[in-house]
């Protein structure tokens, strides 16, 4: 991945964990840090949540609902928040996840 991905693809998880944070919460998703993949530092009212974060045009959906379900843990809910340019954020979340995603 060339650093311009990787530049991206970290404004964009700053950015995604700060619309958490007013969604949520401050103090959502903890310090705000990211990691190579989905938001990291999820405080206590997200830890239950595990956010794979896409900014694209052309999203993949059930690609990176895969790869949500394959990084969150046994007890993290996986979701996908997406946005394309000049569009906004949105949390996709499988449907037999959805009951205990409202929960957390």
């Amino acid at each position: 991945m060339g650093s311009m991905s990787k530049r991206k693809g970290a404004a964009g998880e700053r950015e995604a964990a700060e619309k958490l944070n007013e969604v949520l919460g401050p103090g959502s998703t903890g310090d705000g840090s990211t990691r190579g993949t989905g938001v990291a530092g999820l405080g206590r009212r997200s830890a239950g949540l595990h956010v794979e974060v896409k900014r694209c045009e052309r999203l993949s959906l059930y690609k990176a609902l895969t790869q949500a379900r394959q990084d969150a843990s046994v007890k993290q809910v996986p979701a996908v928040m997406h946005r394309a340019k000049r569009k906004a954020w949105v949390i996709v979340v499988q449907a037999e996840d959805s009951s205990t995603f409202w929960m957390l």
